[in-house]
């Protein structure tokens, strides 16, 4: 699993750390099952960095911790990373050739 550091999609707010929910449910997992993930952390990345468009911003009723069924302005920021983006898809296919 990859995710950015400024991923807004799972903050609970602003100054949080876009990868910390996904390194807790990581953890929460049984160690065979903790074993055959791993969690990256993609520093200075958003939510789709990997996505290679135009930036945008989205509403989702799930982002922002469900915020969005409350908040209609709530939006998640999709900004794209050409560099990130292509050393993540290197870094899932040395994962599937190394686990596979």
């Amino acid at each position: 699993m990859q995710v950015g550091s400024l991923d807004d999609y799972d903050r609970a707010n602003a100054s949080a750390d876009g990868a910390a929910r996904c390194v807790a449910l990581k953890a929460s997992l049984p160690a065979g099952e903790q074993a055959v993930m791993d969690v990256v952390r993609q520093d200075g990345a958003y939510h789709g960095w990997d996505r290679l468009m135009v930036p945008i911003k989205v509403s989702d009723p799930f982002g922002h911790l469900g915020a969005d069924r409350f908040d209609p302005y709530a939006r998640v920021e999709l900004r794209p990373d050409v560099v990130k983006a292509y050393s993540s898809r290197q870094r899932v296919v040395r994962f599937f050739l190394r686990n596979l």
